[in-house]
């Protein structure tokens, strides 16, 4: 929907029964959620809270990613550092314009996450949401999904200099690993990209919000300016 074409949108918080409301323009929509931004984190809490049967709005302040003025550029993976140069304010946020490395992070670095308090955010707790997320071309296996929306896969590596660099971190003493984002992250390896079978960006604009719920609503160039709470609820904004 086009900017400023919304009144009021209203989350109901669950159990309360109190709704929250964003105000922005001249129609009044209520839904069970109302989730702000539609980057790479927003997209598929969206999706998730949709696909569980629920009504859900995903604003978003930047443009349509296919209406983007730039959005050939965002879809070619070999436009390489063009979309990297632009602003992440668009549907599917940084997803929509980085460089497609596929990679999760250091296993350790989620324990220590949990070490320091956060409860829950260990490796072994998040490797199930990180495997949900994703089609792993190569085939689901301990570490990695097999039917999730993010598509991801390694380069085809055609280029005998591909193998050569990684020869020369071996014969350098460095450890060979075969899938950084599975066992082992250290050494050198393939490289892992979110890129679907048809060679374009599977940004989380393309994997969740492409084929939405019906019961999901997308509303782009909306900046939401404030929320107002009332008790613990949200209220206007």
């Amino acid at each position: 929907m086009a900017a400023n074409s919304i009144r009021y949108l209203s989350a109901r918080l669950a159990g309360s029964g109190r709704p929250r409301r964003f105000s922005s323009g001249v129609k009044s929509l209520e839904f069970d959620y109302v989730v702000v931004g539609a980057g790479s984190a927003g997209s598929c809490i969206a999706f998730r809270l949709a696909e569980a049967g629920n009504s859900v709005a995903v604003l978003e302040a930047g443009p349509h990613d296919i209406w983007h003025p730039a959005s050939i550029f965002l879809h070619m993976p070999t436009a390489l550092s063009i979309p990297m140069n632009m602003d992440s304010k668009v549907l599917g946020g940084s997803s929509s314009i980085n460089g497609m490395a596929f990679v999760r992070g250091h296993a350790r670095d989620f324990d220590t996450w949990e070490e320091l308090g956060a409860k829950g955010w260990n490796y072994a707790s998040c490797l199930p949401y990180f495997k949900r997320s994703e089609t792993f071309a190569n085939g689901p296996n301990q570490y990695r999904g097999g039917s999730g929306p993010v598509q991801t896969r390694f380069g085809a590596m055609k280029n005998p200099l591909y193998d050569a660099f990684i020869q020369a971190g071996q014969q350098a003493g460095y450890p060979y690993t075969s899938d950084y984002n599975a066992f082992q992250q250290e050494g050198f390896g393939p490289m892992a990209m979110s890129v679907d079978q048809n060679g374009r960006r599977s940004s989380t604009a393309n994997a969740y919000l492409r084929k939405k719920p019906k019961t999901l609503s997308i509303f782009t160039n909306q900046l939401i300016r404030k929320i107002a709470f009332a008790g613990e609820g949200g209220g206007g904004g």
